[in-house]
């Protein structure tokens, strides 16, 4: 039986931690790509710019941390677990031309090629992750409708709406997504006016999305279920402006 690639890279690695990589793509933004690896239970993060994008959680392999985090570049690429034939993202980091660390995840959507990141290099580093907190989300909107509701209430009492006018997703019935929202600073949260919306992610600017800062972002849970999950399709990418933020009891 092949073997599972997950325990080949656990005997290659004397040390491995829960990971996700984000990979991002804009083509509103001058085909821009980018690449988030977070290391939560060591509060690390690699970036080569601040962007955000879909996130194959898997695990980050290495032998010693120091030495993985003088990385300085890396090379995202696609492989297939021979367990099951399951497409899977994979990052190398090397710190110059020495291979430091590994990142392997279970890629359901195939966002490395959709990014038009297999085989891409590029220049990066760790640092402490800038994220303040991982909080729990809620995503809702009625079918017919203009607004689309994410509701953080119960986390750090915000709740945000946004107005689109693509029938797509105005066609669309949300019930109850559940998620979580990613947010460098509250204070900071009902600035991110401007919204970068696909079908699984939403990222929150505070300008028309030319920069690279964001101030929070929403990924949803299983997000394998459904190709659609957030009510537009494929690979259709929107910005909303004017998302309206109030602050709940």
């Amino acid at each position: 039986m092949p073997a599972n690639i997950y325990s080949t890279y656990a005997d290659k690695y004397k040390k491995q931690t829960s990971a996700e990589a984000l990979f991002f793509h804009s083509s509103l933004h001058n085909y821009v790509k980018g690449l988030r690896v977070l290391l939560p239970d060591k509060g690390l993060e690699f970036s080569d710019n601040s962007y955000v994008g879909t996130d194959p959680a898997g695990f980050f392999y290495y032998d010693d941390l120091d030495t993985a985090k003088a990385a300085n570049k890396y090379v995202s690429d696609s492989t297939t677990n021979p367990k099951d034939g399951q497409p899977v993202a994979w990052v190398k980091f090397y710190k110059d031309n020495t291979l430091v660390a590994e990142f392997l995840g279970d890629d359901y959507f195939n966002v490395v090629s959709s990014a038009g990141m297999v085989g891409y290099t590029h220049s990066g580093q760790w640092k402490e992750s800038s994220a303040e907190s991982y909080v729990e989300a809620h995503l809702r909107k009625d079918a017919n409708s203009s607004y689309v509701t994410l509701d953080i209430s119960k986390a750090i009492k915000r709740k945000g709406t946004m107005t689109t006018s693509n029938s797509d997703l105005q066609a669309s019935s949300i019930l109850d997504i559940k998620g979580h929202f990613h947010y460098d600073n509250l204070d900071n949260v009902s600035n991110g006016t401007y919204v970068s919306y696909t079908n699984d992610r939403l990222v929150f600017y505070n300008n028309d999305n030319t920069g690279t800062a964001f101030t929070g972002y929403f990924i949803p849970n299983g997000r394998d279920d459904s190709q659609t999950i957030l009510g537009i399709y494929g690979s259709t990418e929107l910005t909303l402006s004017g998302t309206k933020w109030d602050i709940t009891n």
